[in-house]
């Protein structure tokens, strides 16, 4: 009996959705403006929901381990805290963001 892959029949717009989701509660915790932060934020996520992809070994091991990783991060926003003291914490990590995502990978 030939069973089908379960990677080969999710559909591209759920992972997409997705990432979508996690990239918008990633910006409501640190809202960047500048267009290169969106994009490291953007490939940061997106790399992220591959590596979960990748090491999911079935259709429901994925749902669940990203449905994990989207209530981890919105747990702190719908109970109100902000991971980010100020302004200047963001930026921080907008920059370790750039520098962790750089071809050389360090500063």
């Amino acid at each position: 009996m030939n069973v089908p892959d379960w990677k080969n029949e999710l559909q591209p717009q759920l992972r997409e959705l997705l990432v979508g989701k996690m990239r918008e509660t990633l910006e409501w915790y640190c809202p960047f403006s500048d267009p290169a932060s969106l994009d490291v934020l953007k490939k940061m996520v997106i790399r992220f929901e591959e590596k979960i992809f990748t090491s999911a070994t079935s259709k429901s091991d994925y749902s669940r381990k990203i449905s994990l990783k989207i209530l981890a991060l919105d747990l702190p926003r719908a109970n109100g805290s902000v991971p980010f003291d100020d302004v200047d914490d963001c930026s921080s990590s907008t920059s370790s963001l750039e520098s962790a995502n750089s071809p050389t990978g360090s500063a």
